[in-house]
């Protein structure tokens, strides 16, 4: 027989864009898709509960949520 066991993710390395790249809109409308961000380990596995902070870095836009937390396959949105 086998014991049951957790696999967790190691301290977050990498911060890479996973979706929802590339787009574009005018204010106030919201972007058509969020952003969402993918947070890893050195062996590339997610991390969940790693803090990302989103800012708007050209124009008059913004994001909601600013900041938000990776989930369990380390992935973090916003729009």
């Amino acid at each position: 027989t086998s014991s049951p066991f957790d696999i967790t993710g190691g301290v977050a390395t990498t911060l890479s864009l996973y979706s929802g790249g590339g787009q574009s809109g005018s204010c106030p409308n919201p972007l058509p898709a969020p952003i969402v961000v993918l947070v890893t380990d050195a062996n590339g596995n997610g991390v969940a509960g790693a803090t990302v902070n989103f800012a708007v870095v050209t124009g008059s836009g913004s994001v909601a949520p600013a900041s938000g937390m990776s989930d369990g396959s380390g992935l973090v949105q916003t729009i």
